[in-house]
């Protein structure tokens, strides 16, 4: 897109390109910041009219002490922003408005120049269009600066005189680092023809602002001249629910303008028709235009890998919110070395993975492929992308993991951790400083070619030694110095200068395994980060080698190896997370294993990098051994098992295949030896099919009724006369529901000592079965509670996950007698994970349980998951699971043929999708065989299975013999007719991550928000989930995409569990009807909800930050506020509908609970307003 005079259009593209994106970046790290808990933040503050909102607004930031950042914002908006994006929107319009006309001008006799090109109404309009943004936009930023005077003063002031002087800067600084551009956009200003269109949006834009300042004369004119500009910038031409401003107006022109330049719209289709077989300029243009729409097509494809390992990086750390649990709790303890190492190692490894991001995108753009176009002798636009979209990628990590950093930055000030904040922008410097390092050292790529260019031996040599090495030939000390200075510095194959593209998969490996070592828990924060990012570097570059061998020889490699995982997995060879007892071995033993299998790996990696190098060994003669690494690779290769062809240069089919037996071979050694380490004992243990005797529903009924009625005086609300039964249930939430579910269920057992006598049942699905599988193993022990809350459960889980989960879709691991051959298994590491943390999880989930005069009744557990191959409920229970009873549920002992640990049992439950692996239950034939999947996919809640309890607790006292093992005989027509006179049974439904009503962020014409609505407070809204929803109408693609939204909520997590809550409480009316005329009871459901409060981050995941623990434990102490420590020695009192002790409440609760304990041991904030919501509904 040159011109065709002296002229050029303007220049610059790139570097303010590059100088845009890094202020826009700074400008939502403050962005972040500046959000209040209300989820306002400074551009909705512009847009305000009502003074209090305004006023309320200061004071929030003012409170989190951030107010002098809102004039930083807005004085960076309007000194560096403004101008970088102006002037970046000026070349881009500039730039294809010229190749358009060019295009149009093909095969005709006019001479386009930039000149003429600018002469047309577009450009004016473009430039005019532009001028008004950034009118608006300086209007916006410096009356707004104005307003924060009212409060700010003297900063104000001094950012607005910093300003003005800042915009004098940026005109010395273009005219320094750009050269003539001002003057050529002088000239560009000049050569518009048709100045009346951009003289009149240029008025428009005073005019708009003008006119919507005085309609909102019954407002402060100060208001109403910054909302009026935030309007006409952001809102001005409402569209349904949506609303569009003069910014998206411009953004949508620019991109139609530059599609019309990509597919050729502007070409004389006329013309070209005429020319139709010659070669004629509009069919050349036609040609080299479709040839460059086919390289982006195939340089996007070539960077497959790099794009699914940047599409992995942003769901984990992005997408879900456990990656800012994670990063807050490296923060959270800045003054201990440990968390300065594990900064240290994830600084590096987010380095790492850039750096391999840059180099196999570049590498791959650069082979030759029989499928890419032809060889250029001369530079072209696909030269330039491939050059461009390598960059691109290389930054692209560091910049994901600045927007990691700025929301956990404002999670932090939300939290009121000032010194966790500056830890984050410390280590958002650091991503930046690797960012910028790695701009230098690629920026001087300006000449030569990059796509389709070099044959792999080329791009192999060049790999090795970097860029053309610097030699001179004086030899003193001084000069070899410099040289090896010289060849470092341009060495940019080379990781940190040293490490080449064969050695980073060692390097990254080895950083990953040492990761791996540091113990978690106690001082030390996660390492999950950095273990996820040295994992995706190994990989990356083991595809890496493997993408530039599939564009070298056209053989798809990945796409066999997937149709090999396929036929391995359909034959059940690597079924590597049997469901089955769990040997707690030490951590040590499966580093020890893993570490053999990545040496394996390694050396088939090296076999494979060998035979695809360059055969350099030509030069030795006679018998002199070959003195490159890849020649001695290949040498000893053909000693083994590939006879002579030691110098033959190139994998074939046939070696690959030989040394992929040779690996699996010796992956199945180790795991054997793996297997066989375990204790004869334990292993005989795991092995042997258990007889599970679970208890048959009607007797279980009848033994806890019989000992309610039999300490009826004890257990029975003297004030109500009723006797209060309780059914639990649990929903899912990963670690969030499950140390909220345990924590729940302590302090229900310390405020009320018959709490557990006059429970039932407990029902969880997912991260809420977690929770009561501790309570269980915990019974009331705070430390045990603690230990759990603190447990990391993440990084062993995504370290396994992201190593021998992979490598073992490739090995046969069935064959073994423990699940994954005790390491082969993520599942094996989440579950060893838990044992770690609370080891007596490993006691067995059905057990004898008896209810007897002592009052040793434990509630019975009901751990729902669902059965993949057919969506029904699977529940894991110490009673036994029946088609009368469970409608549609299957017995997961009655598959298994064995008892299970209560970690095992908790982990089917909770096996979160796609994070936590799909259990494999092994039966004698294929009806018993199937897979278990998390609860949530068939009912969040666990309604489903207390609803079926309700039901047979209703048959059970009905008279005569309605239900087996509840007949006359065992309990008589007397007692049942006392039980239906003052059994009150009622639902306690522990609730996590539960929303605060958001924010109404109104459009402008619409109610603006008040004072109240900016300030965070929790409105109480009961949870109705008989009432149908009030999601939004679906517009996008609905033909499309509408049966999967419709298949999602009509899921656990939609629909179906809704309806399961639902029917709850109806059952429980229901049943209390049938028995008497029931009025004014208490309600049949008690949610005990954690709440969003904004005050901590609440993950959902497998980690929760100390503050996360803390915040959870404000909340249940807002449940609970009396009677959660025996304050003055007596037990408390705890009122219906939750129980009550009755008159023979003598029993000692216990005084110091697991939340009191950690709430004593850390810091509590000053200004913390826990909140948490029990409400009946």
């Amino acid at each position: 897109m040159q011109a065709n005079s002296n002229t050029t259009t303007l220049r610059g593209i790139r570097p303010l390109l590059l100088w845009t994106a890094a202020c826009a970046l700074l400008l939502h790290v403050l962005e972040q910041l500046l959000t209040v808990r209300t989820g306002y933040g400074v551009e909705d503050y512009l847009g305000w009219l009502n003074q209090d909102a305004v006023d309320a607004m200061h004071q929030e930031w003012k409170d989190h002490g951030v107010d002098f950042l809102a004039v930083a914002y807005l004085v960076i908006d309007t000194v560096a922003y403004m101008p970088l994006y102006g002037a970046l929107f000026f070349a881009l319009a500039d730039k294809f408005l010229f190749a358009v006309a060019q295009d149009a001008a093909l095969g005709r006799c006019d001479n386009v120049t930039v000149s003429s090109a600018r002469k047309n109404w577009r450009a004016s309009l473009f430039a005019g269009a532009l001028t008004f943004l950034l009118m608006v936009d300086l209007a916006e930023n410096i009356s707004g600066l104005v307003r924060l005077s009212t409060q700010l003063g003297w900063i104000s002031w001094a950012g607005i005189l910093l300003s003005g002087c800042g915009l004098l800067g940026v005109r010395v600084g273009v005219k320094r680092y750009f050269g003539n551009w001002w003057t050529e956009f002088a000239v560009f200003i000049r050569d518009l023809e048709k100045k009346w269109i951009f003289w009149g949006l240029l008025a428009s834009s005073v005019l708009s602002i003008a006119w919507i300042t005085l309609k909102n004369q019954e407002y402060l004119w100060l208001n109403s001249l910054v909302s009026g500009a935030h309007h006409v910038k952001s809102s001005l031409f409402p569209l349904g629910d949506s609303h569009f401003g003069i910014l998206t107006i411009y953004l949508v022109l620019l991109a139609g303008l530059i599609a019309a330049w990509f597919f050729g719209f502007c070409f004389n289709a006329k013309i070209a028709q005429a020319e139709k077989g010659t070669k004629k300029p509009v069919t050349k243009a036609y040609e080299r235009r479709s040839k460059f729409r086919q390289a982006f097509g195939d340089i996007f494809a070539r960077s497959r890998y790099v794009i699914f390992a940047l599409i992995v990086f942003t769901g984990l750390a992005l997408a879900m919110n456990q990656g800012r649990d994670v990063i807050y709790s490296v923060a959270d303890q800045p003054a201990a070395w440990q968390s300065w190492v594990i900064f240290i190692f994830s600084a590096i490894g987010m380095w790492s993975f850039g750096f391999a991001c840059w180099l196999w995108t570049r590498s791959v753009c650069l082979i030759k492929s029989p499928n890419s176009p032809n060889i250029r002798t001369c530079t072209t636009l696909e030269d330039r992308f491939a050059k461009d979209w390598a960059r691109f990628f290389g930054l692209l990590p560091a910049l994901l993991f600045v927007l990691l950093c700025a929301a956990t930055m404002r999670d932090a000030l939300w939290a009121h951790k000032t010194e966790s904040v500056w830890f984050m922008v410390l280590f958002t410097l650091f991503a930046l400083a690797g960012g910028f390092f790695f701009i230098w050292l690629h920026v001087r790529d300006e000449g030569g070619k990059f796509y389709n260019c070099k044959t792999f031996d080329e791009w192999h040599a060049s790999a090795k030694t970097g860029a053309d090495s610097k030699k001179t030939d004086n030899n003193s000390d001084g000069r070899k110095l410099k040289e090896k200075f010289a060849n470092a510095i341009t060495a940019k194959y080379k990781l940190f200068l040293v490490i080449t593209p064969f050695g980073l998969p060692f390097y990254a490996i080895a950083a990953m395994f040492i990761c791996r070592l540091i113990p978690g828990g106690g001082m030390w924060p996660p390492t999950a980060i950095a273990i996820f990012l040295f994992s995706l570097t190994f990989w990356l570059s083991i595809f890496g080698w493997i993408s530039l061998n599939e564009e070298r020889i056209a053989i798809p490699w990945v796409g066999l190896l997937v149709l090999l995982v396929g036929l391995f997995g359909y034959s059940g060879f690597t079924q590597n997370h049997l469901v089955g007892r769990i040997v707690n071995t030490s951590p040590d033993f499966r580093e020890i294993f893993s570490v053999l299998i990545a040496a394996l790996l390694l050396i088939l990696f090296s076999v494979f990098v060998a035979f695809n190098s360059k055969n350099e060994d030509k030069q030795n003669k006679g018998s002199n051994p070959p003195q490159n690494i890849f020649a001695r690779i290949r040498t000893w290769a053909a000693h083994v098992c590939i006879g002579s062809e030691r110098n033959k240069s190139g994998l074939s089919f046939l070696k690959g295949f030989g040394f992929a037996v040779l690996f699996i071979f010796g992956c199945i050694v180790i795991l054997c030896l793996a297997d066989k380490a375990i204790s004869p004992a334990e292993v005989q243990r795991t092995a042997q099919a258990d007889t599970v005797q679970q208890h048959e529903l009607g007797k279980a009924l009848s033994a806890w009724l019989t000992h309610i009625e039999r300490e009826k005086s004890r257990l029975t609300d003297q004030a109500s006369g009723k006797l209060y039964v309780n059914f639990v249930n649990a929903e899912g939430g990963g670690i969030r529901a499950a140390y909220w579910t345990a924590i729940v269920l302590e302090e229900l057992q310390n405020k009320n000592t018959t709490f557990l006598e006059r429970t039932f049942s407990y029902s969880g699905v997912s991260g809420g079965s977690v929770g009561m599988a501790v309570d269980r193993a915990c019974k009331n022990d705070p430390k045990c509670v603690t230990d759990f809350g603190s447990a990391d459960l993440l990084s062993p889980l995504l370290a396994a996950w992201m190593f021998e989960d992979v490598v073992a879709q490739l090995i046969p691991s069935s064959g073994c007698i423990t699940p994954g051959c005790g390491f082969m298994s993520r599942g094996v590491a989440f579950e060893r994970a838990m044992l770690r943390a609370v080891p007596k999880l490993s006691e067995e989930l059905v057990k004898k349980l008896s209810t007897d005069n002592t009052g040793t009744h434990e509630p019975y557990l009901f751990l729902n998951s669902t059965w993949v191959e057919s969506g029904e409920r699977s529940i894991a229970s110490d009673i036994e699971i029946t088609p009368e009873f469970f409608p549609a549920s299957r017995n997961q002992f009655e598959r298994l043929k064995k008892n299970l640990t209560l970690a095992t049992a908790a982990h089917n439950s909770a096996r979160f999708p796609f994070v936590n692996a799909i259990g494999v239950v092994k039966g004698k034939d294929k009806e018993s065989s199937g897979h278990l999947a998390d609860g949530g996919y068939f009912d969040n809640s666990g309604g489903h299975t207390t609803s079926d309890l309700l039901r047979a607790l209703g048959r059970c006292l009905t008279a005569g013999d309605a239900m087996p093992g509840c007949s006359d005989k065992e309990l008589t027509p007397e007692v049942k007719q006392w039980l239906r006179e003052h059994l009150l049974p009622q639902v306690i439904m522990i609730r996590n991550g539960v929303q605060i009503p958001p924010a109404n962020k109104a459009p402008f014409s619409k109610p603006q928000p008040t004072g109240g609505d900016i300030r965070f407070k929790v409105s109480r809204v009961p949870y109705k989930p008989q009432e149908p929803g009030k999601q939004g109408e679906m517009k996008l693609y609905v033909d499309f995409l509408g049966p999967l939204v419709t298949a999602i909520n009509t899921t656990g997590i939609g629909a179906n569990g809704k309806v399961a809550e639902a029917n709850l409480g109806l059952e429980v009316k229901a049943l209390r009807e049938s028995w008497r005329s029931s009025t004014n009871e208490t309600p049949p459901v008690r949610n005990f909800d954690q709440i969003e409060d904004k005050t901590q981050l609440y993950p959902l995941g497998w980690h929760l930050s100390k503050g996360a623990t803390e915040g959870m434990c404000w909340q249940i102490k807002k449940l609970c506020p009396k009677g959660c420590s025996s304050e003055v020695g007596e037990p408390p009192i705890v009122k219906a509908p939750i129980g009550a002790d009755g008159a023979s409440s003598t029993l000692q609760v216990n005084p110091e609970s697991s939340c009191d304990k950690l709430l004593a041991a850390g810091k509590s904030r000053q200004d913390a307003k826990p909140i948490a919501e029990s409400h009946p509904r």
